[in-house]
């Protein structure tokens, strides 16, 4: 494989990636499902740095509450409201084929940022929702 130029090499390192999931699918669903807690782990390691345990920290361990809460309150806009749901299904399609891809091919956290980037919109909306309804002087308004 040394002598091949980039395009070639990763031709063949597809047709081998490929041809060992076909050798033993089995092995295949075993190694992915393994890896799913590595994607979703929002608690610090010890073999991680501050910056990483931070961001694992704040994205999913604090965020996704508000990232579900906002999600769920979107859904019930758009059928009360009539609004246009183009925006948010793009974004939650986009959060759930990204997720499905790294879940199937290689699930480190790193590759969930971009995911935790779009559903924070999900939780921004969740928290002004939050907000709107438990300040006193937001009472008697109902979020726009």
């Amino acid at each position: 494989l040394r002598s091949l130029d980039e395009a070639a090499l990763d031709q063949a390192l597809l047709k081998r990636g490929i041809g060992f999931v076909l050798s033993d699918p089995a092995r295949y669903i075993r190694l992915s499902i393994r890896r799913i807690s590595s994607y979703f782990m929002f608690w610090p390691s010890k073999e991680s740095g501050l910056v990483s345990n931070l961001s694992r920290v704040f994205s999913f361990g604090l965020a996704l509450p508000f990232m579900l809460l906002g999600t769920v309150l979107w859904i019930i806009d758009v059928k009360k409201k009539k609004l246009d749901p183009a925006p948010g299904v793009l974004m939650l399609l986009f959060s759930v084929t990204f997720s499905t891809i790294h879940l199937l091919s290689w699930a480190l956290i790193r590759y969930r940022l971009p995911v935790d980037a779009v559903m924070l919109v999900f939780a921004a909306y969740g928290l002004y929702n939050l907000f709107i309804r438990t300040t006193p002087i937001f009472a008697n308004q109902t979020p726009q």
